[in-house]
């Protein structure tokens, strides 16, 4: 038995009687479950809460049930994915990235993302040159049902910090179906040109060449996704080749700088006289003996 003293003031009178009111065990049971229930219904409505999940904008979702795929494929939204069973099985919500994205193949001597690569990765023209190269693939997800399905039937998604939620990225699609072709592709194309002036020359062709190999390779290994573009966005030789072509790009601005001076003297004799009082002239220059045929002397000048 559970009893609460109370205190009672009787009308028109200052003192206080104290009264004390029992409960009974049946009173306290009630209460008790009261309690409890209240409790229950909480941890119920945070569960609710937690089985309501999200599709973000720009993704399209799937609900992974214990015995496989539901029908339905969602746009951005929301939904629910009910209880988890007492062993831990429950639905799982799959994320799949269906906006457009560039897709970044990269041809460098070393792979920056593994060090124990030793390989050489860049491309090679026709005249053997090697080219480090960056190429954009843009690629999005297909509007029909059947490409989609496809996506969720044949790509592993990947885990997020919801344990409930997984995705699938544009980036894992066409690593697992494009990117080796893709690239091969990509190395033929680069072959046929001499060096990269050559192909920075027909650039707007190159990458409608890229594009259309990446269309190519879509089709004939039935990747689930659409090419919309590609675009060469960075290019250079190999370093001993590009210091070899600016000491060639000096000389050759040396060379037509001599000439420019020949072709001076032949036309205008009396350049002479101007080049050799213009040297003169010259303040690093100090007592300078000067031999003119003209001149019935040699001069002889300080410049002190």
């Amino acid at each position: 038995m559970i009893e609460i003293t109370t205190t009672i003031k009787k009308k028109g009178e200052d003192e206080m009687d104290e009264k004390k009111i029992s409960h009974t065990p049946v009173k306290s049971f009630w209460l008790a479950f009261l309690l409890l229930s209240l409790v229950a219904c909480e941890g119920r409505i945070d569960n609710v809460n937690n089985n309501v999940k999200s599709i973000p904008a720009g993704y399209i979702g799937r609900v992974l049930t214990p015995k496989g795929w539901n029908k339905d494929i969602h746009e951005a939204g929301q939904v629910d994915l009910g209880m988890v069973n007492n062993e831990g099985q429950g639905n799982v919500l799959v994320l799949v990235e269906a906006t457009s994205k560039a897709i970044k193949e990269q041809f460098l001597e070393h792979d920056p993302r593994n060090e124990d690569d030793k390989a050489d990765h860049r491309v090679m023209t026709k005249k053997k040159i090697p080219l480090d190269m960056d190429c954009y693939v843009r690629v999005v997800v297909p509007d029909d049902y059947e490409a989609r399905n496809r996506i969720f039937a044949l790509v592993t998604p990947q885990t997020t910090k919801d344990p409930r939620v997984r995705i699938i990225t544009l980036q894992n699609i066409y690593d697992q179906f494009a990117t080796m072709d893709v690239r091969g592709s990509i190395r033929e194309i680069v072959a046929d040109y001499d060096d990269d002036t050559a192909i920075l020359h027909d650039l707007r062709n190159v990458n409608g060449k890229i594009a259309q190999a990446a269309i190519d390779v879509v089709k004939r290994n039935r990747v689930p996704l659409l090419v919309q573009n590609s675009q060469i966005s960075n290019m250079k030789a190999d370093d001993a080749i590009w210091q070899a072509e600016i000491k060639k790009a000096s000389a050759d601005a040396e060379a037509a700088g001599i000439e420019k001076v020949g072709n001076a003297l032949r036309m205008n004799p009396a350049y002479v006289d101007y080049m050799k009082w213009k040297t003169l002239d010259r303040k690093d220059i100090q007592n300078l003996t000067v031999i003119d045929n003209g001149a019935k002397a040699p001069i002889a000048i300080s410049n002190k």
